[in-house]
């Protein structure tokens, strides 16, 4: 974009901002704000008492969410503020007990924060919670926190002020009040509305498991804590769903205790069809593809039929379905910007249909009908504490008008080109390009909406927004084998 391209131009100047959630996206969105000395209120709003999001481990789970689970609205619906109803609890975590992140922690922490040097190559979930909260204190980020506080609606006001309008609940005494922004940045993070898809039969199977006393459990990776709960039914076979990091090591831990463990999948991870590269215990794992249709069970000694699209069946075989299927993205306090999935499009206003991806949006980041409205973290299959820092760092820039955003002309037609049903699937190639064209936008844009050169000379500001180093790059791609070496199996 150079400086004769049309750019965005914002009603009124951004002093005040609200940032939804304390996770990864949401402390170093508050840093990055803070930096710029731009903005007069930064405050984070978290439903848990504690900062780390999705880092934060529950040996409890939530309840089993209902079976298929397709629909952000039904599954995920806006909160009530009926105060005869009771507020429900934050979502809980879907950390496993043994879970390693699956990538190093290297290129897994903040570009300028880096884990200490004795950090496990592959950090447990307590460490990496340890990270964040060390972040935390460190940039002084806990007194623009409040915490046990849940945003339950954001409405844009036009008028003479401009100003999103957040009703807020506090969790403790479930005082009700609305307070005004400029703009919000939405860090809510994407693991916790699990995703099951319709499968053919699913539901009637799921159902009839249940209501015939067949002993028969169908559930979500979400509420995988250890493998004994494979222990629990003796000789027990277990088919996992899914071809994800949680969908690889359930089925490895599965191998444990289970007789047999089966994982349909759609396709192979990328280093699935060389049998060198697989320990022991994935080694025991049989591999199937993707189901065709699932047979209910007719009795309580029934197990029914699991149906493969290859034509090969499980017959009265399988005790336990996990579907590690993924999870779905939703935003409640924003439901007036959804629309249901039965409608033929989107409209140029709709943010969630199915859940499977956000529409509206440039770059992944900014909504177009509103770009005082962004999202962080939203990619799926990177790495994500750098690509949040990316991105906020690029919208705290853009909200204090040092660079520009495009017109919304020139945005939809990124939208259009971009929108498909994987574009928010990146894999390596797409996430390396990605986040070094957001730096890029921020090292070489030639003069800021406000009339703010880029200060070229600036050897930190240059430091900080140069691409991703080749060191960087190269242990990403190596990532799986890296992994292997370390801690014995693979992870993608």
């Amino acid at each position: 974009m150079t400086a004769k391209d049309p750019s965005y131009t914002f009603k009124t100047p951004i002093r005040r901002v609200a940032i939804i959630g304390a996770g990864a996206a949401g402390l170093i969105s508050a840093r990055c704000l803070l930096e710029t000395g731009r903005f007069e209120d930064v405050t984070v709003f978290e439903r848990n008492d504690r900062v780390g999001g999705t880092w934060i481990y529950s040996p409890q789970p939530d309840p089993r969410p209902p079976i298929p689970s397709t629909t952000p609205l039904v599954v995920d619906p806006p909160h009530s503020l009926d105060p005869s109803v009771p507020p429900p609890p934050p979502p809980r975590s879907a950390i496993y007990t043994n879970l390693h992140t699956n990538l190093p922690h290297q290129i897994m922490s903040f570009r300028d924060d880096p884990f200490p040097a004795d950090t496990a190559m592959f950090p447990t979930h307590d460490r990496m919670l340890q990270y964040l909260e060390d972040f935390t204190d460190r940039y002084n980020l806990v007194s623009r926190i409040r915490f046990r506080t849940e945003v339950v609606k954001a409405l844009y006001k036009e008028g003479g002020s401009s100003e999103w309008r957040l009703t807020l609940r506090e969790l403790d005494n479930a005082r009700v009040y609305e307070e005004a922004f400029d703009a919000v940045m939405v860090c809510t993070g994407h693991y916790h509305v699990p995703f099951v898809p319709d499968i053919d039969g699913l539901q009637e199977f799921a159902d009839k498991a249940e209501s015939e006393g067949c002993n028969i459990t169908v559930m979500h990776s979400k509420e995988y804590r250890l493998p004994e709960v494979f222990k629990d039914k003796v000789n027990s076979t277990v088919l996992v769903i899914g071809n994800a990091p949680s969908a690889i090591d359930i089925a490895r831990e599965a191998t444990f205790f289970a007789r047999k463990v089966y994982r349909s999948i759609r396709s192979p991870a990328p280093t699935a069809n060389d049998p060198s590269s697989l320990d022991a215990s994935q080694k025991l794992v049989n591999t199937k593809p993707e189901i065709k249709r699932f047979h209910p069970p007719h009795d309580q000694h029934s197990k029914g039929t699991i149906e493969f699209v290859d034509g090969t069946l499980l017959t009265d075989e399988v005790d336990i379905i996990v579907a590690a299927t993924g999870y779905l993205f939703s935003f409640p306090f924003l439901s007036h910007l959804a629309t249901p999935p039965d409608v033929s499009s989107p409209t140029p206003t709709t943010l969630v249909t199915n859940g499977l991806v956000v529409h509206n949006l440039y770059r992944y980041l900014f909504y177009i009908p509103n770009p005082t409205l962004c999202f962080i973290g939203l990619p799926l299959r990177i790495v994500p504490l750098p690509l949040c820092q990316f991105q906020a760092m690029l919208v705290g820039r853009v909200w204090s008008a040092e660079i520009r955003l495009p017109d919304e002309t020139a945005m939809r037609s990124w939208y259009k080109e971009m929108e498909n049903g994987e574009w928010f699937r990146f894999e390596v190639e797409r996430e390396v390009a990605y986040n070094n064209a957001l730096l890029a936008w921020m090292r070489e844009s030639e003069v800021g909406e406000g009339g703010i050169a880029v200060k070229s000379d600036d050897g930190e500001r240059d430091l900080a927004t140069r691409d991703l180093d080749d060191w960087w790059v190269d242990m990403r791609i190596r990532a799986p084998q890296l992994r292997k070496e370390k801690l014995g199996h693979l992870g993608y």
